[in-house]
Parts: structure tokens; sequence; C-alpha cells
């Protein structure tokens, strides 16, 4: 799913990411599901990409990926941006 850049703006801002992190979410809600995928996606190493996806847990609250994404979603949809 490709969010608009008001939408990202908003996650970004709620959840307080960095350019990086919300670039980050936006390839999880593309599909891009594996550690080596997303350090593929982003250029960088393995273990960078699994720190981007730590960072994202603390800030988010989440445990997965997958919640990583529910949970941007959510936000946008109870701030009825989705």
């Amino acid at each position: 799913m490709e969010l608009t850049d008001r939408q990202l703006r908003e996650v970004k801002e709620h959840f307080g990411l960095s350019p990086r992190q919300i670039e980050v979410v936006q390839l999880l809600l593309g599909h891009v599901d594996s550690t080596a995928e997303l350090a593929e996606a982003l250029g960088v190493s393995p273990g960078s990409a699994r720190q981007f996806v730590f960072l994202l847990h603390t800030k988010m609250g989440t445990k997965s990926k997958g919640q990583i994404c529910m949970t941007a979603l959510d936000h946008l949809v109870e701030k009825n941006m989705l």
C-alpha cells in the first residue's frame, strides 16, 4: 500500500519518526518482508536494517514488522485520513 505525502507526514509526526524510519515504514507497507530485502532496498547492511526496525518498535510500541504497518494504518484511520 502506498501512502500519500500527507499521510506519511502524519505518521512521521505522530510517532516522532526520522525521514529514514518513515522510509522503512513505506517499504514495509509495500510488502518488503525480510530483513535482507529491507537492507537491499535501503542500501544498508542487514544489521542496520534490523536497527531501523528495532527503533520503530521502540517508538511505535510494536513487536513485529506487520504490527508496524497496522499501527501506522490504524492511526491514519483514527485521524480519518485513510
